[in-house]
């Protein structure tokens, strides 16, 4: 892992940490993240740092560089990974238990 990597997963593990609002915009409420969902919260905690963002949004606004948009476009795929993986979760409830006769 490279310098800027554990910087990224430092910054996102302490977001989770005090539960910022854009980790639960990207994650939902609730539960530890798993690898794949910090390493995409990484990414976005990254940008946030890079072009100041400290809102609630993720993201924050518009981007105003063509290199903020390209880091943008990053930023958006790793949300959306989250997203779909997200959705793909199974539920965690009594009545989603898999039983095996």
């Amino acid at each position: 892992m490279t310098l800027i990597e554990e910087r990224a997963k430092a910054l996102a593990e302490a977001a989770v940490r005090s539960r910022e609002r854009w980790v639960s915009a990207v994650l939902g409420v609730g539960g530890t993240p798993s690898d794949a969902e910090l390493e995409s919260l990484a990414t976005i905690a990254a940008y946030r740092e890079r072009y100041g963002v400290t809102g609630h949004e993720p993201l924050g606004g518009e981007p105003t560089t063509l290199a903020q948009r390209a880091d943008r476009t990053s930023a958006l795929l790793a949300r959306s990974r989250q997203a779909s993986q997200w959705t793909k979760r199974p539920a965690r409830n009594e009545h989603s238990a898999e039983f095996s006769l």
